[in-house]
């Protein structure tokens, strides 16, 4: 068997054994856990604090979105805070931890009244006093089913990415092996095709057919 007739089946068998890595994992994501991903999901710890002379409310949760402020190994938990300040104030924190939850950063804030400056002011106020609570021992036991939690999406997140590199690997495999059959199959030298390639770059400016070069 030539090379030109192997490459394709080696690419087919690429596709092949994809699709079976797809089904199995899909298989597997069916398969029964003693994980209750309903109360993962739902963790929260409240916690009481002071901002300035103004009593507030603090529910920690985990961060579920798939994208936002957290990426690959970083944890990521969303602080709630409500409060009265002349009128009712719900300030909200996003924290991230590159340590695997040993500690945090603020790394995004907002007001649900942000047109208000005593909004501004109780969203600046609020950031260290969530931060505190974030890192103080008093409040890690209760915190711990929350940043359980975050790991548990923080890993959900790392195997997308992984599943879509391996696509992208297959892919790319395929689209390899299939280049190099033509290769083959023409039998031109690399080096005269290197200088044609050169060749339209150059002609590509001044003529719309050759864009892509």
């Amino acid at each position: 068997m030539s090379a030109s007739e192997l490459n394709p089946l080696l690419a087919e068998e690429v596709l092949t054994a994809l699709q079976a890595a797809r089904r199995g994992a899909e298989a597997a994501a069916t398969v029964g856990s003693s994980l209750d991903v309903e109360a993962l999901v739902s963790r929260s710890y409240t916690a009481e604090m002071r901002v300035g002379s103004h009593r507030a409310t603090v529910v920690f949760a985990a961060g579920l979105a798939d994208s936002g402020i957290a990426h690959g190994e970083h944890l990521d938990i969303r602080a709630a805070v409500s409060l009265r300040h002349r009128v009712p104030l719900t300030l909200s924190y996003g924290l991230v931890s590159t340590d695997s939850g040993a500690s945090w950063t603020v790394a995004l804030s907002r007001s649900g009244r942000g047109w208000l400056a005593s909004a501004q002011q109780m969203l600046e106020a609020a950031r260290p006093r969530v931060t505190e609570i974030a890192h103080d021992p008093e409040h890690r036991t209760g915190l711990a089913p929350v940043i359980d939690a975050a790991r548990h999406v923080a890993a959900l997140r790392a195997l997308f990415a992984l599943r879509q590199e391996r696509e992208q690997l297959a892919r790319a495999a395929a689209r390899t092996l299939a280049a190099r059959a033509v290769l083959d199959r023409y039998g031109y030298s690399e080096a005269d095709l290197r200088r044609l390639g050169t060749h339209l770059a150059r002609l590509a400016p001044a003529n719309r057919s050759l864009i892509g070069w």
